[in-house]
């Protein structure tokens, strides 16, 4: 699962200071009549008015219990409030339900639902052709949802579907490099598993490594010589198979550019196209 903290996924964890409050939870005149209008009673009113400015903040109705003190404190005193009771039973009852769809109503906003679902599935099929990063992805999905004026759905529902979607996208792309492999450039794949007598590890552990600073003394890291890739030094075909020059299999190759050679880079791509997104027993079933 991904972490929630690596994402633009909204969270209720942090503490907002006063100016955050003022700027995020302050009810304006038509928000305080919106409310009487709509609500009865301390603990409804307050209820009502934490989940049209949490609507407002996060794009989505979070649990009530788990809002942070200050930001209840802060919405009570609005409304004239001295001590709110709060959390009560009150966000419990039947009352909830019909808070939340009169304020997506007030707001123009919609609940999530299959169009929101198929709408997420078309933009993170898109976006993980040139995306890798499922964090990167859910950031997409969340982006899309807020434009539209759709709720987020929880979480985790957001991160098994995107990352379903991206297996799927990696599953394609891997199987449209492999088919234009020839079988000299499989038998260099193949040998990246063999360590040598003289080796602590694999070709394909050094690959993985991460390129690090381009100084002169690492001028040669992962190059066509150093890992055993000379099979691979004109992979034309394979790059024919990617989405776009700018996929994701070649950044690790452009953040170590500097000062190495077309021709180290060439077999980074390559080899990243077929080891970095492979999907398990799609190589054996391709040859």
């Amino acid at each position: 699962m991904t972490a929630i903290n690596r994402t633009a996924y909204p969270r209720l964890d942090a503490r907002l200071n006063h100016e955050e409050l003022r700027a995020r939870y302050t009810l304006t005149e038509t928000d305080r009549a919106f409310i009487r209008a709509s609500a009865r009673g301390e603990s409804g009113s307050l209820m009502f008015a934490l989940l049209l400015k949490t609507r407002q903040d996060f794009g989505c109705f979070p649990a009530l219990d788990e809002m942070q003190m200050g930001t209840v404190i802060h919405l009570a005193s609005q409304l004239g409030f001295v001590a709110p009771n709060w959390p009560g039973e009150a966000h419990r009852t039947k009352s909830l339900y019909r808070y939340q769809a009169a304020v997506r109503a007030y707001l123009s906003v919609t609940p999530y639902g299959n169009a929101a679902e198929e709408l997420v599935t078309t933009t993170t099929l898109q976006a993980a052709e040139v995306m890798s990063d499922p964090a990167d992805l859910i950031n997409r999905a969340v982006e899309t949802l807020q434009i539209a004026s759709i709720d987020l759905p929880a979480f985790s529902t957001l991160d098994r579907l995107v990352n379903r979607l991206r297996t799927e996208v990696h599953e394609r792309i891997y199987i449209r490099v492999v088919v234009r492999m020839t079988a000299e450039q499989m038998a260099v794949l193949d040998a990246l598993l063999i360590k040598l007598a003289n080796s602590i590890t694999t070709a394909f552990n050094r690959l993985k490594q991460t390129p690090g600073p381009a100084t002169r003394q690492r001028s040669d890291f992962g190059s066509i010589d150093s890992i055993g890739l000379r099979g691979l030094s004109t992979p034309t075909r394979c790059w024919k198979a990617l989405p776009i020059p700018a996929s994701p299999i070649c950044r690790g190759s452009r953040r170590a550019r500097g000062r190495r050679s077309a021709r180290h880079l060439s077999a980074g791509q390559a080899i990243r196209a077929v080891t970095r997104i492979a999907a398990p027993g799609a190589h054996a079933q391709s040859r």
